[in-house]
């Protein structure tokens, strides 16, 4: 997968707008900028195929039984028996609502005690099944692995969206299901050292200029890939995005006299057909390599189904290792550290102690020594303009207005410090 940190993307528009992207930008305009990305990712994501974003994988019509997961009579959700894909036995199962109680953790589905076959099966796959990645647009079902492609057309099977996820006209305990990962949301919001984060929540990594969202309950740093996972940006996007976001956020800031707003109209257009232009000229870079994309409708059974023949990629199989629903499948990204300079004008205090954000909570992990950060804070009742480096070794305790311990300092793996030099 080819993607861009997202913090190319901001400081894009940001440049677009004649601003520079490490000055002090308001709050008020990086929310509403982050609105038109969010807005035009969407649109981009939805209306083409772009096979990176694409996953091919079985999937079983409810949750995979799972040995450590607590199965109940009366289902968190709507309040019926859970039911579970059993895969030694490859047959349906929900729990007895005439049971005594819950079936113990680890019973298996063939204990009658607690649980009974389903039969017939109802065919449908919920977009968000447990231990399963979140289902987006589903593209295509077939009846085996589309790789070995099996009967009439390939094995491709009708399918129709319905309020309970997607149901599927087949046979077999299981299908292939072609879908395109959820559509993503970014944030500039930065991580904050010691914040107890919820599951979902996605933070910006001003570090490697990535968001991340958490997979669990964390306090973690969001190099921690157990609780964190990349959202990436598909490189094929950024052009796109940027002059289309653009145009969509013209017309809120500083719109001025009649004459100002006419010109900004005109320029809200021009950069609306330039994203058209570099949307057109990504969707003929596909085609030219042989992409299709033909849609029909079956009028006998009324579904829609995928027309086309499967569009390739890694398939994957059905097994009971749980994956996060939350989670996308794409190379973890490699950091280099490297020097850099940067306004952080966010940060209040120089200690988490003291106010937060702070100096102490800026991962430096992937910083080399010789990196400035500069900060405004209140000295002695006055905005002072402060400049700090990172350089080898302990902070001084007793040097509190001239070294900066980093919260995320370790004696052998990250020995460094802050010093102010102005």
């Amino acid at each position: 997968m080819r993607t861009i940190p997202f913090k190319q993307v901001f400081d894009r528009l940001v440049r677009l707008h004649g601003r520079d992207p490490q000055a002090e930008i308001s709050p008020d305009m990086a929310r509403a900028l982050l609105e038109h990305i969010n807005d035009r990712v969407r649109f981009i994501c939805q209306n083409w195929r772009w096979p990176e974003w694409e996953l091919t994988e079985e999937r079983a019509f409810r949750q995979v039984w799972n040995a450590d997961h607590q199965y109940l009579k009366a289902s968190v959700l709507d309040g019926k028996p859970d039911e579970v894909f059993y895969i030694p036995d490859m047959l349906y199962h929900r729990v007895l609502a005439s049971a005594g109680g819950d079936p113990p953790v680890g019973t298996l589905p063939t204990d009658t005690t607690y649980w009974e076959t389903i039969s017939p099966v109802d065919t449908f796959i919920a977009y968000d099944q447990g231990c399963r990645r979140a289902i987006g647009m589903v593209l295509g079902t077939y009846m085996g692995n589309p790789r070995v492609p099996t009967g009439s057309g390939g094995g491709r099977l009708q399918y129709l969206p319905s309020e309970r996820g997607i149901d599927v006209r087949g046979t077999g305990p299981t299908v292939f299901v072609t879908y395109k990962m959820p559509v993503p949301s970014y944030t500039i919001i930065p991580y904050v050292v010691g914040k107890n984060y919820l599951k979902g929540d996605i933070v910006f990594d001003p570090t490697v200029g990535e968001c991340f969202q958490a997979l669990a309950g964390t306090t973690a740093l969001p190099a921690d890939t157990n609780v964190w996972r990349r959202v990436p940006f598909l490189e094929a996007w950024k052009n796109y995005v940027c002059q289309g976001a653009f145009a969509d956020s013209l017309m809120e800031f500083d719109q001025g006299s009649n004459g100002e707003v006419q010109a900004k109209v005109v320029l809200a257009q021009y950069a609306n057909s330039r994203a058209d232009e570099y949307y057109q000229m990504e969707v003929d870079a596909l085609v030219a390599q042989g992409q299709k994309l033909t849609w029909n409708f079956c009028p006998r059974y009324n579904v829609w189904y995928d027309s086309q023949p499967w569009s390739g990629g890694t398939v994957s199989t059905l097994t009971d290792v749980c994956e996060d629903e939350l989670g996308w499948i794409y190379p973890t990204p490699t950091t280099v550290p490297q020097v850099s300079w940067q306004y952080r004008n966010e940060i209040v205090a120089l200690r988490a102690a003291d106010g937060t954000p702070a100096l102490d909570e800026v991962a430096t992990r992937n910083l080399l020594v010789g990196s400035i950060v500069q900060i405004v804070i209140i000295e002695s009742g006055l905005r002072t303009l402060m400049q700090w480096e990172l350089v080898a070794g302990a902070a001084n305790p007793l040097d509190l207005s001239g070294q900066v311990a980093p919260l995320d300092y370790d004696p052998v793996s990250n020995d460094k410090r802050w010093e102010r030099r102005s």
